[in-house]
Formats: structure tokens, C-alpha cells, sequence
């Protein structure tokens, strides 16, 4: 079974460890990459996922276009926004 391939966006937001283990240990026992985002380029939650990436805040006028090449170079199946500010 091909990988499912997760962007996770505010990596070090609270409650990411949770959303990562609950990805890992999926019902369905299907491999999962995780691909992290963050503000912060030092975030520690950049240690639990698979690959980082430092984005601009979701404020930012380049903020999608960063996101979307991340999604594209990384062929993402599935984005799952952290914080509210990335879903307003």
C-alpha cells in the first residue's frame, strides 16, 4: 500500500504529538509520511515528523504559494491545518 503523504501545518502547536501518533497508529495500519511546517524554524516538533519545512506566517501574502510547493514537491495527499490562523 503506497504511503499516505500528510502535511501538517503549525508543527509546534500544541497537541501536535498527539496528531502525529494518532496518524502513525491509524485503523487501517497504512504507512504514513509526515511532512511538518512551521513558523519557527527551531520548532521542536520539527523532531516528530518525517521531513520540515520553514514557512512564512500564514499572514503572509507568500504564504499559500510556499505552502502549495511544499504540497507539489512533496506530492501531499492530505493537509491538515494546527492553528486557526491558517484556516480564517
Amino acid at each position: 500500500m503506497k504511503p499516505l503523504t500528510v502535511l501538517l501545518t503549525g508543527c509546534g502547536a500544541p497537541g501536535t504529538s498527539g496528531t502525529i501518533m494518532a496518524l502513525r497508529q491509524n485503523p487501517d495500519n497504512r504507512p504514513v509520511r509526515i511532512i511538518g511546517v512551521d513558523v519557527n524554524p527551531e520548532t521542536p516538533g520539527q523532531q516528530l515528523v518525517d521531513e520540515f519545512a520553514h514557512v512564512l506566517p500564514p499572514e503572509n501574502i507568500d504564504y499559500r504559494s510556499r505552502l502549495l510547493d511544499v504540497c507539489q514537491r512533496n506530492d501531499v495527499d492530505l493537509v491538515i491545518p494546527q492553528t486557526t490562523r491558517e484556516v480564517g
